[in-house]
């Protein structure tokens, strides 16, 4: 009987536990998927993301990057997207699918990351910390470049510092994804010396660990390799160059501007108020972090290194937006946990109630004033969303030129987001909707050069009737000098033949 019962002990015992065990990780990823799906496939439409479907079609359909149309940013994304477009169809909702599907996975390394390194507790609070961030939810569910490098660089970061010695394997696989970052955002090249530092730390306990790692990262930087060798010149200029025709200060420059965003996110500026009023919270409690660190004589701990390299590479581009912050949200989370960690591990707070009755109370009225900030820019992102940046307006747009046009047919588009889901083609130089911008910072001899259609090309395309059909909206408005495309249309023999919202299709009339 004893022996009948105590094989039969395990048995019993093993699922009551396990069960209830999984709740919280499961509630954890259940939790990820209601804040980022929804606002995936409701936010509004950032006018960027035209350009980066468009680069996804083209490279599903066989173009190249830097050979065949201007990409200003890192040979990746385009790859990936275009990949799951043959995979998901050629929709937008299918993109933003794969952009939260992503923001997701990066949701579930961080909890699960932080529940090894922090306990489940401490997990459950930085998750929050970090699917409350409106720079996360608003910025790693539309298709850019964020969602997938972050992922990628905490991946990275996660490898390295799980376990006081990594394995070469280990190292190997975190400078694989360290460069499958860096394939996809060229501004996270910035966060190399923070993996060497780590590299450095764990020496005495790692067999060379930087070797491994200098191989991983060479082995994941090499489709940036493949095209940086197959066209220089092009790939050069799109990533460095090209970055610098958006302004007239310049790729590094107009300082004023970034005083003002760096006003914005402490809270102080009024026009990133919410984001900043956030920031500024996860700036203190990271600051703690920092002073209870250097009470306790601890190291800095290398996701504040991470972040703080990311935030200065950040600061580099002009102009400078909010939204290049987003990728530091993830690094502050885990260095703010630190801070929690290495307080509640102290003998004192133990051993006296009321300080932890006190700091508990701080910490969750901080918490609790953060989420509740959040709720702000979330009705922002899913209330009153403006009418021509919604996705099912832009797919009308596509089916009406879906409709209206033959496979291939080159279609006069001002925005590119407007050809993504269609069997249309973009008229060459169109690819990205700020060329014409650009251009006008460059030689009309290098605009040509790099695949940049100036105002003047677009001008005497219009005028020689080049597509049969012209979709027309200005998704940039601030655009300066401001083209006056609607009335050149009209005058070049074109009539209006369907409208949706502030988007307007002419088609040329017959001679």
């Amino acid at each position: 009987m004893a022996a009948g019962a105590s094989d039969a002990g395990p048995a019993v015992s093993v699922r009551p536990k396990s069960l209830p065990a999984l709740w919280p990780d499961t509630a954890a990823l259940a939790a990820a998927a209601a804040v980022f799906l929804p606002v995936a496939l409701l936010r509004s439409i950032d006018g960027d993301e035209g350009s980066y479907l468009l680069a996804a079609k083209l490279a599903a359909h066989g173009d190249v990057p830097y050979r065949d149309f201007i990409y200003p940013q890192m040979p990746l994304l385009p790859y990936v997207y275009g990949a799951w477009s043959l995979l998901a169809g050629e929709s937008w909702y299918a993109a933003r699918l794969l952009s939260a599907l992503l923001a997701i996975a990066l949701a579930a390394v961080l909890y699960a990351f932080a529940a090894r390194r922090f306990g489940r507790r401490l997990a459950l609070l930085g998750l929050t910390l970090f699917l409350s961030s409106s720079l996360v939810f608003g910025w790693l569910t539309v298709v850019k470049t964020y969602a997938l490098s972050t992922l990628a660089l905490f991946v990275a970061y996660a490898l390295v510092e799980r376990e006081e010695t990594p394995a070469p394997r280990s190292w190997l696989l975190a400078g694989m994804a360290l460069g499958i970052a860096i394939d996809t955002r060229l501004l996270f090249v910035a966060a190399v010396p923070a993996f060497a530092l780590a590299a450095w730390r764990k020496r005495r306990r790692a067999r060379l660990p930087a070797l491994p790692l200098a191989a991983g990262l060479a082995a994941g930087l090499l489709p940036s390799f493949f095209f940086l060798a197959w066209h220089p010149s092009s790939f050069l200029f799109d990533n460095l160059q090209a970055q610098g025709t958006r302004s007239s200060s310049g790729l590094i420059g107009d300082f004023p501007q970034k005083a003002r965003l760096a006003s914005n996110l402490l809270g102080f500026g009024t026009t990133e108020g919410v984001v900043g009023s956030q920031f500024l919270l996860l700036l203190v409690a990271v600051a703690a972090a920092v002073a209870a660190g250097y009470a306790l004589r601890a190291r800095l701990p290398l996701a504040l290194v991470v972040a703080a390299l990311l935030a200065v590479a950040s600061f580099l581009p002009t102009p400078t937006y909010p939204q290049y912050f987003a990728v530091t949200i993830p690094f502050l989370v885990i260095a703010a946990l630190e801070l929690v960690d290495r307080v509640a591990r102290r003998p004192a707070l133990a051993a006296d109630r009321s300080l932890r009755l006190i700091l508990g109370t701080v910490l969750g009225a901080a918490a609790g004033l953060y989420v509740l900030l959040a709720g702000i820019d979330l009705h922002r992102y899913l209330g009153q969303r403006p009418f021509d940046a919604r996705i099912s307006t832009v797919e009308r747009v596509a089916a009406q030129i879906e409709a209206r046009t033959k496979p291939g047919e080159e279609v006069l588009a001002s925005w590119p987001g407007y050809l993504y889901g269609t069997h249309a083609e973009p008229v060459p130089g169109l690819e990205n909707d700020f060329s014409p911008h650009n251009s006008t910072n460059i030689s009309a001899a290098k605009a040509r050069r790099y695949r940049l259609a100036t105002i003047s090309d677009v001008d005497g395309w219009i005028r020689s009737r080049r597509t049969r059909l012209i979709v027309f909206r200005l998704w940039g408005g601030g655009i300066q000098p401001r083209p006056h495309w609607e009335s050149l249309i009209r005058r070049s023999g074109y009539r209006m033949i369907a409208g949706v919202g502030d988007a307007a299709l002419y088609e040329a009339m017959s001679r």
